[in-house]
């Protein structure tokens, strides 16, 4: 979400949080097509952005 010219501030340390609803047999479908577990803990890689200047 950018924020920018909002007055909407974050200082280090603070978090957003969004937790979004899912239908519960779109999910079994998915965990089943890439057989997976509902417990499994999936990791994504950052992108990282250039500095300006």
């Amino acid at each position: 979400m950018d924020t920018t010219n909002t007055a909407i501030t974050y200082r280090n340390g603070e978090a957003l949080v969004v937790f979004g609803h899912n239908d519960e047999k779109a999910v079994v479908k998915f965990l089943q097509m890439y057989n997976m577990d509902a417990g499994d803990l999936v990791a994504l890689p950052v992108a990282h952005q250039k500095k300006k200047g």
